[in-house]
């Protein structure tokens, strides 16, 4: 890892900067990023705020140290820009990129490797693939020591309450990534990420890579009617982080999967609308199983209900045929995809 391009270490001091403040910029995508300031040519726009960021003339980048800093072109105009910016001694590929997805496949490269590993090292085993959902409980976590679980986003809040400790930990969303990088990078399980997050987290121990495919095209449709062949080339994301455990677990052999804490259901959060895909946590809304899941203030993702339920349709068309049986086991879920069964009922039979 320490021979890693220079474009991709040190991320937790790296500047990411954005040339362009046009409707480019305004990818999401680029909430992967902690984005210290945007450059435009147009100089009525210097000393403004744009995304919640300064804008400041292209010279800005005199001042900075090269190394240090990663900017990426968001405008039609990338001939143009490029030239711009090899003007001031930036390489392309190594201090700029003539857009973040080129980024992002040139990192996938770099980091995306190990995964190979957990190839069917559960093969045959049951899972347990947990949500956040209302209907999980502290206890239950506490009959899952001994248990094979994927688990992911905030769960962490509960590990002052439980000695249970999921046996793998997930993230997908850059929100997240973004809100509680500390307590992210302090789980002490296996991490599994989407490359596409690396550049919030960084390099930890006990983490592996994968290189996050987005499972939807540009209209928002889910586009894939599979799992990938082999998830150490690629894996899908999008939609629901259970869908990428499901991934996972697939792979490692798992062949009974039990969901719990997936209620598929989001009392009081605004579902996400057009132009519309963020909103700030109030303090009033429940729909997660602690009551200190989210800070008030916080920015979140409204949730694509469509998309969850696209990808677990995916899944659970894919997972039926291949044999391997998926139970939602939540004490409460309006999920209708899978059969339902008792929790207390599966933890009693092997305890």
């Amino acid at each position: 890892m320490n021979q890693k391009h220079i474009a991709f270490r040190n991320v937790g001091n790296r500047k990411y900067i954005i040339f362009g403040t046009g409707k480019k910029s305004a990818d999401t995508i680029y909430s992967n990023f902690n984005i210290s300031y945007y450059l435009d040519n147009d100089k009525s726009k210097w000393g403004t705020n744009y995304q919640d960021a300064p804008v400041f003339s292209p010279e800005k980048l005199l001042e900075e140290d090269m190394d240090q800093i990663t900017v990426f072109i968001a405008s039609m105009y990338e001939e143009e820009m490029s030239r711009q910016l090899e003007e001031y001694n930036l390489r392309h590929g190594v201090h700029f990129f003539r857009n973040v997805r080129s980024y992002l496949r040139q990192l996938a490269s770099e980091i995306c490797t190990g995964i190979e590993k957990f190839k069917n090292i559960h093969e045959g085993k049951r899972a347990f693939i947990i949500g956040n959902g209302p209907s999980l409980k502290i206890d239950d976590l506490d009959l899952l020591k001994n248990e094979i679980t994927f688990a992911s986003n905030n769960i962490h809040v509960a590990f002052s309450e439980t000695a249970w400790r999921p046996t793998y930990y997930t993230l997908i969303d850059p929100l997240a990534a973004r809100n509680k990088k500390d307590n992210i990078r302090a789980v002490p399980s296996i991490k599994l990420f989407p490359h596409q997050i690396y550049a919030t987290l960084g390099e930890m121990e006990k983490c592996y890579w994968l290189n996050g495919v987005y499972a939807f095209n540009r209209e928002g449709k889910i586009f894939i009617k599979s799992f990938p062949n082999d998830i150490a080339d690629f894996v899908y994301y999008g939609g629901t982080v259970t869908f990428f455990n499901l991934q996972l677990a697939y792979y490692m052999g798992v062949k009974e999967i039990y969901l719990l804490g997936v209620d598929f259901k989001y009392n009081g959060i605004p579902i996400q609308e057009k132009d519309a895909w963020n909103y700030k946590h109030s303090g009033e809304l429940r729909a997660h199983f602690h009551p200190n899941y989210f800070e008030v203030g916080e920015v979140l993702i409204r949730p694509d209900m469509m998309k969850h339920y696209e990808c677990f349709s995916v899944a659970s068309r894919f997972l039926n045929e291949q044999g391997v049986k998926v139970y939602n086991a939540s004490r409460f879920s309006e999920l209708d995809l899978f059969p339902r069964a008792s929790f207390d009922q599966i933890v009693n039979d092997f305890n």
